[in-house]
């Protein structure tokens, strides 16, 4: 049996994802739920990373950079602790497939356009900024009075 196959078959049937009371809560042999819960998992622990990993001393541009990313996920995270939650209480309105999908693409488009900033955004702002800063050299200083 290709069992793999039919839950992917499954997973997109529209009487599966706006059934608001589904029939199991979570199969661990499941792959959407198994896959679902190690995006979980790299939303809670990639806040604390991309804090050990890069200082707070540093630019303006990468810490705006990173404050969005890991706010971005922490805020990922909850709302999947949220539906997993209701899930598991089958509360009947956020019980329902759709939502853990749409949350599973949305992580995808967010994880591209993440990327896309990192590789194409990010060095025009920081190129700006570093024009910025050789443009500010040549300000007058303000003077102190004392």
């Amino acid at each position: 049996m290709n069992t793999t196959g039919n839950q992917l078959q499954t997973l997109f049937d529209t009487d599966n994802l706006f059934n608001v009371h589904p029939p199991s809560a979570f199969s661990t042999a499941s792959v959407y739920f198994t896959v679902f819960f190690l995006l979980i998992a790299v939303w809670i622990i990639a806040p604390f990373v991309l804090k050990t990993m890069f200082p707070a001393k540093g630019s303006a541009i990468l810490r705006q950079f990173l404050r969005k990313i890991t706010s971005y996920f922490a805020t990922a995270s909850l709302l999947g602790v949220f539906l997993v939650w209701c899930r598991i209480q089958y509360i009947a309105f956020f019980s329902m497939r759709i939502w853990l999908l749409s949350l599973v693409l949305l992580q995808i488009g967010m994880a591209l356009y993440f990327i896309y900033e990192a590789r194409i955004l990010y060095p025009r702002f920081m190129s700006m900024y570093r024009q910025q800063l050789e443009k500010e050299k040549y300000l007058p200083k303000r003077k102190t009075r004392k």
